[in-house]
């Protein structure tokens, strides 16, 4: 008898949220047994299309039979079919361990840490913990954080990189001129990059090896150590043109688009 697709599809669903059911709060990759009663109404077809879809890997059992255990992606679409991912609690417990992963972060060095540290910092359970890290679910759902923790396994330290959840600098290339004199390029890290689409209104960020020697005729410095850009300084950036409109001692600087420019 050929099965419709529309079965199959609630099918495969049908089996996710038992598997999901049956894990519950445990360790997400536990092993699945297929012949449990609880999967009673799951088609031999269905499992064969959640292991095809990556969702389901296959353990050796004994003879004749198998066990299954949930990847990464499988507890992922899992947890999106019972709905959690929507849920606040749920995106609560996962702000809790990314505020207590950042609150080791006090230096540039990686910081390594028992995942039952981290937990009891967060007020989570270990399990929850180890299983959001190994599925990544952090990457997934703070895209912006920069969530990059080294996961090596149950019951290892948790490698957490100096700067976690910190904006990284991209370099990119300025090049900065008066209105008579030559065109000096120099290094900068910003808050924009090579994938940066068109131009933006203002850039911010550092210029490299900043010595106010080195810019005789651009930049004078105050007596309380404040940096002046003369007035004909112009920073070009992808051919368009900017004005500082901050410069502190240290590089740190902020950039505006000329009104020059033909389509400010």
């Amino acid at each position: 008898m050929t099965i419709s697709n529309k079965t199959r599809r609630d099918n495969y669903d049908l089996a996710l949220r038992v598997i999901m059911e049956k894990l519950g709060d445990g360790i997400y990759n536990s092993l699945i047994d297929p012949e449990l009663i609880e999967f009673q109404h799951v088609m031999r077809t269905t499992w064969e299309d959640l292991e095809r879809d990556g969702l389901l890997a296959k353990d050796a059992g004994g003879v004749g039979f198998h066990y299954y255990h949930l990847t990464s992606h499988g507890r992922i679409v899992g947890l999106e079919i019972q709905g959690k991912l929507g849920e606040p609690a749920f995106r609560r417990d996962l702000e809790k361990l990314l505020a207590a992963i950042r609150s080791y972060v006090d230096d540039r060095l990686p910081h390594s840490v028992l995942p039952d540290g981290i937990a009891a910092r967060a007020g989570l359970s270990p399990i929850f913990v180890g299983n959001v890290l190994e599925t990544k679910l952090l990457e997934r759902e703070f895209p912006k954080d920069l969530v990059d923790v080294e996961w090596r396994g149950w019951n290892k330290a948790v490698t957490i990189p100096g700067g976690f959840g910190r904006k990284k600098p991209l370099r990119c290339q300025l090049h900065i001129t008066t209105g008579t004199g030559p065109i000096r390029q120099v290094e900068a890290e910003t808050d924009i990059g090579p994938a940066q689409v068109g131009w933006p209104d203002s850039i911010s960020g550092r210029l490299l090896d900043f010595h106010k020697e080195d810019w005789v005729g651009l930049f004078e410095r105050t007596t309380d150590g404040t940096v002046t850009v003369h007035h004909d300084v112009t920073v070009s950036f992808r051919v368009k043109r900017y004005k500082f409109t901050r410069l502190e001692s240290d590089g740190t600087f902020e950039l505006t688009k000329d009104r020059r420019n033909s389509d400010s």
